[in-house]
Formats: C-alpha cells, sequence, structure tokens
C-alpha cells in the first residue's frame, strides 16, 4: 500500500490547556511532527473534500508512530483536572501500521425521497507523529510551562 503524511498548519490549538511533550531515553526533548496518514489514491478525494484546509505533504522522519487522536484531544482541551490522569493512564504510542493508522475513505448515501446524495470522508481514531528519535517517555504539562525533562512534568510515563 503506498501512503502519503499530510499535515496542516493552520490547526486551532487554541482551546489547549495542556501540551504533550516526548523525550529520548536520555531525557532529551524531542520536535515531532503531527500529520495523517493517508492511501496515496485516496489523496486527490481527501483533498477535494477538505478543500477549506491548506494541507501540505511532508515526508516522515526516522520513527513513525500512531497516536489516539481524540483520546489526546480530550486530555488537551478538558477543564475536568479530575479525568486528566485517568485520559493520562490510557495513553499509548504505537508503532505505526499503515494498514491500522491511514485515514479511512468512507462515504455517506442519504436519499431524501427526491435524489440520492453522497458525500466522503475520512476518518481513523489515529494520528500520526514523526520523529528523528525513538521516543521513550510522553510528558504532560501546562501549556504554559517549559520543562526540560520529563520529571518535570505534571504527569509523564514511560512509552
Amino acid at each position: 500500500m503506498n501512503t502519503m503524511f499530510i499535515r496542516t498548519s493552520s490547526y486551532d490549538n487554541s482551546k489547549c490547556h495542556r501540551k504533550l511533550l516526548f523525550f529520548t531515553e536520555d531525557c532529551e526533548l524531542i520536535k515531532v511532527t503531527w500529520c495523517w496518514c493517508i492511501k496515496e489514491q485516496d489523496l486527490q478525494c481527501f483533498l477535494g473534500t477538505y478543500d477549506d484546509v491548506q494541507w501540505e505533504i511532508i515526508r516522515p522522519k526516522k520513527f513513525i508512530y500512531a497516536i489516539a487522536f481524540k483520546l489526546v484531544d480530550e486530555l488537551l482541551t478538558s477543564e475536568d483536572d479530575n479525568s486528566i490522569r485517568l485520559l493520562f493512564k490510557q495513553l499509548t504510542l504505537e508503532p505505526f501500521n499503515p494498514e491500522k493508522h491511514c485515514l479511512q475513505r468512507k462515504t455517506i448515501v442519504r436519499d431524501n425521497g427526491y435524489d440520492v446524495e453522497s458525500y466522503n470522508y475520512f476518518d481513523n481514531k489515529y494520528a500520526v507523529i514523526t520523529c528523528n528519535h525513538e521516543v521513550a517517555w510522553i510528558g504532560l504539562t501546562d501549556v504554559n510551562s517549559e520543562p526540560q525533562v520529563p520529571f518535570e512534568c505534571e504527569y509523564f510515563k514511560v512509552v
């Protein structure tokens, strides 16, 4: 399966109260790129379906992981501090698998009695991160803090 990696720089993260940080085994902060994976044959349909967003195709780096996007979104935007610990415990990084982690093209067909309309959309519960170093630790911290090692984060865990 031929896949491509796409991202947008116009993602609105203004509702985030926290941020995820990724660290090497030596506790060095890793710069990651968040993206989506899509099958090459679905790319043009995807771009046409979501033409209100500026997309760019990126070349993945040495390491590629998948992460549960809706869980991450809830973890970063939730105002309920009591649920954060439970959500963070559920968070995992998975080795990237294109069969499982690519956006899936789906079609909704609606018959309103007069005519039939169909709509494409793309869905997958995983976002993809790519980076030049192997991730060993994940940290969660307030959006305004700048921890330098995982132990300075509000929560941290071994991957």
